[in-house]
């Protein structure tokens, strides 16, 4: 069916279908100037439509002309039926699955490309009453579930939609706020408010209003804490898939049973098979009753055995890549590794995988995979493609993708040429939705006809799974035009996922509109869409399209690409790494998760290319991201990375960089690398003009000199210091506050130490910097310790403890933790202190951290045992290293 009034003609009988609609008034629909001629065209159009394929359900009559379909198949009124429905139900949990199946059904603007006919406008503001009230409610429901993120998915949409509502702006910000991200639901709303005020709609709703002040005072009621909350999952890099998954309940089924047998399954099946898709799903289903934590390694762009650890030690954010750092970090808790594309390093995962579960009490690892790990205790799922009793779910995929081409009714012929198509394909899911994807421009006589052309190709007459796959993507991507197959061929070069901003600025077109090329591919099911767990959209290829694209049909120059790649890496990472200590913080952590592999790539490039510059921006644009997700080795290695490549670079970057080391070194207990850190920073610095940078590299001195009781060469630095302190800006200089509050303690000056941290406190918490407000937390929670105030020490160390856990930063809530289980010796409440100390000391070796390096902890622990008896201190300690991260800070908690 091809030209737009055609279309408009059959979605304008759809949306009163079964009931005749005169030809006036479809002529009054259709054209907003009819000519002479319209009721001569508009007979002329629906001969055409009946030659088409729709002469057995178009009729016509007296009353004028009718789709005689069940109004249950037209997606926009099955729609408005089910919202309905979900609207009047008093029940939860029916409500909600009616909704999600609404969900399903709306696949986008129901009216894509008829916005110039008549009749469209008041369709679309028909549905708006049920859409929005209807999205609404799911996100309701959805936040009673802790779907949080799927609620910032879609409430994102919804508010830029409607700019003007409320609804969507508060269960955005709920959302948001709910997820940890609290500066992101502060400007969700303050947004909003600017939005009335330039439309001069009035004041922000009280409503929203009091929604604001609860976010800011941190309301339980409505600031739930990330990672700390009961009944959740802790998810790290499990995506959200955007698309129903079809079938495979018995394979959900056997996933969930046979983890209950055993600690290591394996997902077997050819390529395109599913087996991720069906890894994903099975982890985001599992509750939290099962499994505290999940983990995802995706190996499809590792290439050599002796890479497969570290890219695992830099999933999970182990302090550093041997193997007992990863082992530690996974230990102690129910957890699920999830390693996906494992087949072309079968050996070295067979082996990693073993080892780890001999390790690791609780960890359930499940592995997908071409074949079999074979190795002691696997359980092998095998994962097939549609076919026999399944053979429907197949046919179900082809509809579902078809109905997001705008195809929703089907005739029974029609149907069974979907069938044969499907047992044609092998019933592989890929090549199924790849087929359906081409609905956008083809019949389903052409798609068929087409598919069969295709299979006879030269160098594709192979038979089997694989070639059928094969043939396939290589039908799909034969009927690409030349810029979309360049475009194709450029994003198989990323390693792994990419945003659209990535696309527009790293690959080349002859012509440009990259970004619109994507979105096209993106129809076509050769590039997917998921989203991560803050709910921003990423793009990739699968697997077998990546490796059929970079054979098949390599980028003409590879070099150029990887150039490109490199500087648009460059500035991405300098911009977010500049954010990483901002209000922006989450947005900038969750955007330098995401290019990772970006990250490896580039590096790897600037070595090649002796590019120092751009490999040190991208070391300092990323190593404090590194440093506060305890990735220690992964910070340094960055930055050594970038130091060994010959030629100049800005010393700035460098100074920054060093400074990350600096701080990694310290807090992982290697206090000569980071004095050696410290003085290589004081070297580089300089060479900088940057005034927070240069006292930032101050501050060591002043730290040693006052910690070594050279008071006279402290003050000196200190002096220094108060002279440069009104030029300090940023970061740098709430860190300059903070370690000059604890050098002026260490010199025995508590009261001026305790006047500079809340001045640091203050600044920090101006400036949205939620490092430096911990920081200055710490270690003010020390002085007032010191001072002998332990309550005022640990009403002053929660908020670090609060914060940190808003933050993931696990290190710096155990190290808040230490100091307020120190206090334990001064009120009296010894066993508790013991307690926290062993559960810190014990839940602390996951991420390489002990609270050893700072001299006073020893001192206090030793005070905590020789106030207890033998058997008192055992037992406490026992207690203690049995506690969960959630209890333990629940303990924490109750002094």
């Amino acid at each position: 069916m091809r030209g737009d009034i055609p279309r408009a003609i059959v979605a304008r009988l759809a949306w009163d279908a079964g009931t005749p609609v005169p030809a006036d008034d479809l002529i009054a629909d259709l054209w907003a100037e009819p000519p002479e001629t319209v009721l001569s065209s508009l007979r002329a159009h629906i001969s055409r439509l009946r030659g088409s394929g729709f002469g057995e359900v178009l009729g016509s009559g007296r009353g004028g002309y009718t789709l005689d379909v069940d109004p249950a198949d037209v997606d926009v009124l099955r729609f408005r039926e089910l919202v309905d429905a979900a609207l009047r139900e008093d029940d939860d949990a029916r409500a909600f699955e009616t909704l999600g199946e609404a969900e399903v059904v709306w696949s986008g603007d129901p009216f894509a490309g008829l916005g110039e006919f008549p009749f469209t406008a008041s369709a679309v503001q028909e549905l708006e009453r049920w859409r929005v009230p209807g999205m609404e409610r799911l996100a309701e429901l959805r936040l009673g579930r802790r779907e949080e993120a799927k609620v910032v998915l879609t409430m994102t949409d919804l508010a830029q939609d409607r700019p003007f509502d409320e609804g969507p702006v508060a269960l955005l910000a709920r959302a948001l706020a709910r997820s940890g991200r609290t500066s992101d639901a502060l400007e969700a709303i303050d947004k909003y408010a600017a939005r009335l005020a330039a439309a001069d709609r009035g004041d922000l709703p009280r409503r929203l209003a009091e929604l604001r002040q609860g976010i800011v005072r941190q309301d339980p009621a409505i600031v739930s804490v990330a990672g700390a909350q009961e009944g959740t999952v802790t998810r790290n890099g499990i995506p959200i898939p955007l698309t129903r998954l079809v079938g495979r309940e018995a394979e959900l089924e056997l996933i969930a049973r046979g983890r209950s047998e055993s600690r290591l399954l394996t997902l077997v099946g050819p390529a395109g098979v599913g087996k991720t898709r069906l890894a994903i799903e099975s982890a985001r289903r599992t509750p939290a009753t099962v499994d505290d934590v999940q983990w995802l390694v995706d190996l499809s762009a590792i290439a050599e055995p002796e890479d497969v650890a570290r890219a695992l030690a830099s999933a999970v954010s182990a302090p550093s890549h041997d193997f007992d750092a990863v082992a530690a970090r996974i230990s102690g808790r129910r957890g699920l590794l999830l390693v996906d594309n494992a087949e072309h390093l079968i050996g070295a995962v067979a082996a990693l995988v073993a080892e780890l579960l001999s390790r690791c009490e609780g960890l359930g690892v499940i592995v997908t995979s071409r074949e079999a790990l074979r190795t002691a205790g696997e359980r092998v799922i095998s994962v097939e493609p549609f076919a026999g009793a399944t053979a429907g779910d197949a046919v179900e995929l082809f509809l579902q993708r078809a109905a997001d081409m705008g195809a929703a009714s089907w005739t029974d012929e029609e149907r069974d040429l979907i069938a044969d198509l499907c047992r044609r394909l092998e019933g592989i899911p890929l090549a199924i939705e790849l087929a359906a994807a081409r609905l956008d421009v083809l019949s389903l006589e052409e798609v068929a006809a087409s598919l069969e052309e295709g299979s006879t190709d030269s160098g594709l007459r192979r038979r089997g799974r694989h070639a059928s796959l094969e043939n396939a993507i290589a039908w799909s991507t034969r009927l690409l035009d030349t810029r979309e197959l360049e475009l194709l061929s450029q994003l198989a070069l990323f390693p792994a996922s990419f945003s659209l901003d990535a696309v527009a600025d790293i690959c080349l077109v002859e012509g440009g509109g990259e970004r619109e090329l994507a979105v096209g591919l993106v129809r076509k099911s050769l590039v997917s869409v998921q989203a991560n767990d803050t709910g921003v959209r990423r793009f990739r290829l699968l697997d077998s399209v990546r490796r059929f694209v970079r054979n098949r049909h390599p980028v003409a120059d590879p070099e150029a690409w990887h150039a490109r790649h490199l500087q648009g890496t460059r500035r991405f990472v300098h911009r977010q790494g500049r954010e990483v200590r901002s209000t922006g913080y989450k947005r900038a952590r969750a955007a330098l998760h995401s290019v990772r592999g970006d990250i490896l790539l580039a590096q790897r490039t600037a070595t090649r290319l002796g590019d120092r510059a751009a490999a040190m921006q991208i070391a300092a644009g990323s190593a404090w991201w590194l440093f506060e997700r305890t990735s220690f080795a992964d910070c340094i290695q960055v930055v050594e990375a970038a130091r060994a490549i010959p030629g100049e670079a800005s010393a700035e970057d460098e100074t920054i960089a060093l400074y990350a080391c600096v701080c990694a070194c310290y807090l992982g207990g290697d206090r000569r690398g980071a004095i050696r850190y410290s003085l290589e920073m004081a070297a580089m610095v300089e060479k900088v003009e940057d005034p927070s940078l240069r006292a930032l590299a101050r501050v060591g001195d002043v730290q040693r000199a006052a910690r070594s009781g050279d008071a006279a060469a402290a003050d000196e630095i200190l002096a220094e210091l108060d002279g440069v302190m009104d030029s300090v800006r940023g970061w740098g200089r709430h860190d300059v506050l903070v370690n000059r509050g604890d050098a002026l303690n260490a010199l025995g000056r508590p009261a001026q130490a305790l006047a500079v941290l809340s001045q640091a406190h203050r600044e920090s918490e101006a400036a949205g910097d939620v490092y430096g407000v911990k920081s200055a937390a710490y270690v003010t929670g020390k002085v007032l310790l010191g001072l002998r105030k332990p309550r005022e020490a640990i009403q002053v160390l929660r908020l670090r403890l609060a914060r940190s856990i808003e933050t993931e930063d696990w290190v710096s809530a155990l190290s808040a933790i230490a100091v307020i289980a120190c206090a334990g010796h001064l009120l009296d409440r010894s066993e508790l202190g013991a307690e926290l100390f062993a559960g810190v000391e014990e839940i602390g070796k996951r991420f390489g951290y002990a609270p050893v390096h700072e001299e006073f902890f020893p001192v206090y622990r030793e005070r905590l045992r020789e106030a207890l008896t033998a058997p008192e201190w055992e037992e406490a300690r026992g207690r203690g290293a049995a506690l969960s991260f959630r209890d333990l800070v629940r303990r924490a908690q109750s002094f």
